[in-house]
């Protein structure tokens, strides 16, 4: 959004230069810009102070916000935040309730842009994240992405959990399978998947990929 409100100040401006645009129109225009320009970096300011503030309280290495869309039998559509702690566990910390998960016990993570994985059938979703399963357990999702048009900008991310042998999953409602949404904070975001301990885990989908060259790392702005 914020590229847009620099656009038009751009814009605008140079109409009101070297264009016919009179400052009637255009001072309007200018003024809006910029007061959108303003109020997207002061949400970008206090998001950032908010994340640092909490990685502070929870002496962890990273935090980020998601909406869990499903996954550990927590409450679905609740915003969550994904901490990496310095013990190299993966907390779920929700409102009510937290889960701890540690990274030898995950299989693998899969990260796209939502509207990828309505492009991706099963099999190839399953591929990526080293799930072994015919059961067709994703329509759910791809029907809410496919509802959800700011679920489909947005990365998604999927954590497979590596099946014990004393655990029971289902399989077939994912109960072996974390899905959650970016909020926001795409360059915070690249920290966490440039982090060594995660980026061994991590494969990447864009329409332009081959699964056999999933594992080189792409800018996320490249997942389109």
């Amino acid at each position: 959004m914020i590229v847009a409100y620099i656009i038009t100040f751009i814009a605008s401006l140079y109409l009101i230069i070297y264009g016919n645009l009179s400052l009637w129109l255009g001072l309007p225009l200018l003024i809006f810009s910029v007061s959108g320009i303003s109020f997207q970096l002061i949400q970008i300011v206090n998001q950032n102070l908010r994340l640092n503030r909490l990685k502070k309280k929870a002496k962890a290495k990273w935090v980020g916000e998601f909406t869990l869309i499903e996954g550990l039998n927590l409450v679905t559509n609740q915003s969550i935040h994904l901490i990496l702690t310095r013990r190299d566990d993966l907390l779920l910390q929700a409102e009510q309730n937290e889960f701890q998960l540690n990274l030898a016990d995950i299989d693998g993570i899969f990260i796209t842009k939502g509207f990828n994985t309505l492009n991706l059938t099963d099999e190839e979703i399953c591929k990526f994240i080293n799930r072994e399963t015919t059961a067709p357990v994703f329509n759910n999702i791809r029907n809410l992405i496919r509802n959800n048009r700011q679920y489909a900008k947005k990365y998604i991310m999927l954590i497979s959990l590596k099946l014990k042998e004393d655990v029971y999953y289902n399989v077939r409602m994912n109960q072996d399978l974390i899905i959650m949404i970016l909020m926001h904070g795409n360059n915070n975001f690249r920290q966490f998947t440039k982090r060594p301990e995660i980026r061994s885990k991590v494969r990447y989908y864009n329409k332009r990929m081959e699964p056999s060259l999933s594992r080189e790392e792409p800018r996320l702005d490249q997942l389109t």
